[in-house]
């Protein structure tokens, strides 16, 4: 169990952290393009490549939502060169850009990419946060108010866009 400064400290972090959460979402909100249906489960093993193209399949968990921070969740991770896929980041970023080209200035889509890879980075963990209380909590109410607080975080970011 806790002590109290514990969590007063921990309360403190989780607010910097809802701050800066919602601060991006209003940036991501203000370039203007509107949300859309989304994969919602783009990983490794749903993307079929080669070097010309990609094709994405396992569309079970599709929602609305912002294209580019699905996107993102997904492909900030390679942007980093140690990353076995980093070779395909800008090549499939371009192309996924292109659709939005003629109605937006390239340099506004690369900053909106960046500030949906700086969301995309704490959507994925509190994923994992999730995950990880899931298989270890033993009393179910933990997990339930976990879930309450992402769906809450959520709420503000659409609200905020």
């Amino acid at each position: 169990m806790l002590c109290e400064s514990h969590r007063c400290a921990i309360r403190k972090r989780i607010g910097a952290i809802l701050l800066r959460v919602s601060t991006l979402a209003k940036r991501l909100a203000s370039y203007g393009i509107t949300d859309s249906i989304v994969h919602s489960d783009l990983n490794e093993s749903n993307i079929l490549g080669s070097d010309s193209h990609a094709v994405f399949i396992d569309w079970t968990y599709a929602t609305r939502g912002h294209p580019f921070l699905a996107l993102l969740y997904t492909l900030y991770p390679t942007k980093s060169p140690s990353h076995k896929l980093h070779r395909y980041y800008t090549a499939l970023l371009d192309s996924y850009l292109r659709a939005w080209e003629p109605d937006y200035p390239r340099q506004a889509l690369r900053e909106c990419c960046e500030v949906a890879g700086e969301l995309a980075y704490y959507y994925g963990r509190l994923i994992n946060v999730w995950i990880s209380l899931e298989r270890r909590s033993e009393m179910p109410g933990e997990v339930g108010e976990l879930q309450r607080l992402i769906e809450h975080m959520s709420r503000r970011a659409q609200e905020a866009s």
